[in-house]
């Protein structure tokens, strides 16, 4: 289909659900003319790339673009159409600036249904002056709102959305991670539920993007510092939102909820000067903590818990999946056969524990080292045992999606799940032992686990969806 049969589509599908909601026509009338603007701009990538007046840097760019996406749909199995075989140039920062908000005493995101993308929890404007405008209207009626940039998006391959130019100001990063998170939404895309579609895509974007570096061999960004940093700053927001959740539920006249809320994010201000401190000035996060109307508030609460909340879960078990993908049927890791082999250089060094027999002289002597006590024995059989677990665990899939989940539920109930997981997990591998071992392959281990990941990750969809 040529491209102006796709914009004459998208006008005539915008304009019709225009007419049935006078309320919207405004709001759908510059969505349907963005939309169409978009398209109509879109010259095929091999067009651009081969035009002498594309600048250097955009060319590598949109050659990186080609091939991650290439990479996606043969790699990695996402979905092969239009989606990102075009660019356009915006000669402006962002594609479309999003307005989400939220009831002054709620923690839950205010949606709109379209008719594409379903119902989600904002609006999204061509121009910045339109966005502040929608916001400006809405904080006058009493809500938290909070207006963010987008450098891309899709519409979930109806239409042949192309590569806009605000996506190249991000860096290659940002390429190879959109164009994966964006084709991921074709893959799974449940109408009504950001936070469901959000974490997948991340946890598809963040497992995709890392693959594809390493089958590039490229050596992986050094992102300890920045994601460092990022996880401080949402386990401190989620914590925040779900502070500020425990407020909203009291049965207390609305002036002191608002009194308490003021009081609630004025801490996460305090935490967050903390955890800047050691951050040798980086001030990225400062404009999430402001003061300011679009500061620090229940409208930008509920956009990073959209996008983060649940996002370990599934990549943990999008991360386990691939591990059991990659494994021989039988063969055991390289974790596993260097514990295995530690603790047999351990049994056979020396062996002075045990009974030496003297062949020549027909008779048993003991060793001449003096046995270890009962009780130094089980010390060290505790201490090595202590150790191996702690520097297995530490920094592993377990204690991060702990972490994460800690940062927005009772915490109580977080560390009695883990003790009580851990010991359950920890009692299977000491009574099943060798025998488990012998009968159950590690890939065997590793597909359950991802799949209970995923489990997990819908309970938590679903309790969540009832408690709000």
């Amino acid at each position: 289909m040529t491209r102006r049969w796709w914009v004459l589509a998208a006008f005539s599908a915008l304009g019709a659900v225009a007419l049935s909601g006078c309320a919207q026509v405004s709001y759908l009338a510059q969505a349907a003319v963005g939309q169409a603007r978009l398209l109509l701009g879109a010259r095929p990538l091999q067009e651009v790339i081969a035009d002498p007046a594309t600048p250097a840097e955009a060319r590598r760019q949109l050659l990186l673009a080609q091939d991650v996406r290439r990479y996606a749909v043969d790699a990695l199995g996402l979905p092969d159409n239009r989606t990102f075989t075009t660019y356009t140039e915006l000669n402006r920062p962002y594609l479309v600036w999003n307005v989400f908000t939220a009831p002054a005493l709620s923690s839950e995101l205010r949606t709109y249904c379209f008719p594409i993308a379903g119902c989600v929890p904002y609006r999204g404007y061509f121009t910045v002056a339109g966005a502040e405008r929608e916001a400006a209207s809405l904080r006058a009626s009493g809500d938290d709102v909070s207006v963010g940039g987008v450098s891309a998006y899709s519409t979930l391959g109806r239409l042949p959305d192309p590569i806009p130019s605000s996506l190249l100001r991000g860096g290659d990063g940002a390429v190879i991670g959109t164009i994966i998170h964006e084709l991921a939404h074709q893959i799974v895309y449940v109408p009504g539920d950001t936070d469901f579609n959000e974490s997948f895509a991340v946890a598809v974007e963040t497992a995709g993007s890392r693959r594809y570096a390493q089958d590039h061999g490229q050596p992986a960004p050094d992102k300890a510092a920045s994601q460092a940093r990022y996880r401080a700053v949402n386990a401190l927001l989620l914590g925040t939102r779900a502070e500020l959740a425990k407020v909203y539920a009291l049965t207390v006249p609305d002036p002191e909820k608002l009194q308490q809320k003021r009081e609630v994010l004025t801490l996460a201000r305090q935490k967050y000067a903390g955890l800047k401190a050691d951050w040798n000035g980086y001030s990225g996060y400062d404009p999430w903590f402001s003061d300011d109307p679009n500061g620090l508030n229940n409208a930008l609460l509920g956009s990073v818990a959209a996008y983060a909340e649940h996002v370990p879960i599934l990549y943990f078990g999008f991360r386990l999946l691939k591990d059991a993908y990659e494994m021989e049927g039988g063969k055991a890791s390289d974790e596993l056969l260097e514990v295995e082999e530690e603790l047999i250089d351990k049994k056979t060094e020396g062996g002075g524990d045990e009974d030496k027999h003297d062949v020549e002289g027909g008779e048993s002597k003991k060793s001449s080292k003096q046995s270890p006590s009962k009780g130094a024995e089980q010390l060290r059989v505790f201490t090595q045992a202590f150790t191996l677990t702690f520097l297995a665990e530490w920094g592993d899939r377990s204690q991060i999606a702990t972490i994460a989940l800690a940062a927005s539920k009772n915490p109580f109930g977080v560390v009695l799940g883990g003790l009580i997981g851990h010991a359950f997990c920890t009692g299977v591998a000491v009574v099943g032992g060798r025998m488990l071992a012998a009968r159950i392959s590690e890939k065997a281990v590793a597909t359950v686990g991802g799949m209970l990941f995923f489990a997990f990750a819908v309970h938590s969809f679903v309790m969540g969806s009832e408690n709000s």
